[in-house]
């Protein structure tokens, strides 16, 4: 079985889409997020130029929900310098500009509704 890398893994294929396909419990949710992060840091993508889909009410409300908590950690994290996350003092430690991605994730954060 392969583990996926949220840090490392591709992020557009040509089509400029990510598919995340993997049973019940096993850090689909994580991964999207993460990988919704990234896009905002390391692609300078804006919360209009990005699409998740999943297929209820619940998870979307809950994906929705974790995907704001992920960029409000990653913020708190550029903003220390560090994080007890491996994801985040990995993404930290390879971002060359923090303070701009700071400046994308706060922007991300001020229009997450209109997602």
């Amino acid at each position: 079985m392969e583990i996926f890398d949220t840090l490392n893994t591709p992020l557009l294929n040509k089509k400029g889409i990510n598919l995340v396909e993997a049973s019940a419990g096993t850090g689909k949710t994580y991964a999207i997020a993460s990988i919704f992060v990234r896009l905002l840091v390391e692609n300078n993508l804006k919360i209009n130029e990005m699409l998740v889909i999943t297929y209820t009410n619940a998870a979307t409300d809950e994906l929705k929900e974790r995907i704001r908590t992920r960029i409000k950690e990653t913020i708190s994290a550029f903003a220390i310098g560090d994080s007890e996350d491996a994801f985040l003092k990995q993404l930290i430690s390879k971002t060359k500009d923090r303070e701009a991605a700071k400046r994308a994730l706060i922007n991300a954060i001020n229009d997450f509704d209109m997602a």
